[in-house]
C-alpha cells in the first residue's frame, strides 16, 4: 500500500488532496499544517521540512513534496517564521496558536 501511495504521490497535480487513512478528514496540506501541526503544538520548537512531511505522514496524510514545501512558505505571511537558507529552511511559530486564534475571529 505505502509504494501505491508513493506513486500516487508522483503523478498527482500539486495542491490536491491526497490518499488518507480510513476516518480521516480529506484536508488541503495548509489546512492540514494549521489544523494538525500548529494548533497542536509541532512548531513550538524550530521545524524542517522533513519534520512536517514525517509528522504528516505519521498522522496518515500524504501529499507531494512540492505541495508541503510551498506551504509552510506562504504561513509564514501568518503564524510561522522561517529561519536558514534554500534547503535547510526552518520553521517555527510567530506566535501561539492560542493567541493567534484570538487576533483573527
Amino acid at each position: 500500500m505505502d509504494k501505491f501511495i508513493v506513486i500516487c504521490n508522483s503523478i498527482v497535480r500539486v495542491g490536491t488532496t491526497l490518499a488518507k487513512r480510513a476516518g480521516h478528514e480529506g484536508l488541503f496540506a495548509r489546512e492540514a499544517i494549521e489544523i494538525l501541526l500548529y494548533k497542536n503544538g509541532f512548531f513550538l520548537e524550530e521545524r524542517s521540512l522533513a519534520d512536517v512531511i514525517a509528522e504528516l505522514g505519521r498522522l496518515g496524510y500524504n501529499y507531494p513534496k512540492p505541495t508541503v514545501a510551498n506551504t509552510p512558505e506562504s504561513l509564514t505571511k501568518t503564524f510561522l517564521s522561517r529561519h536558514g537558507r534554500p534547503g535547510i529552511f526552518r520553521y517555527h511559530q510567530k506566535i501561539p496558536a492560542h493567541e493567534y486564534y484570538k487576533t483573527s475571529t
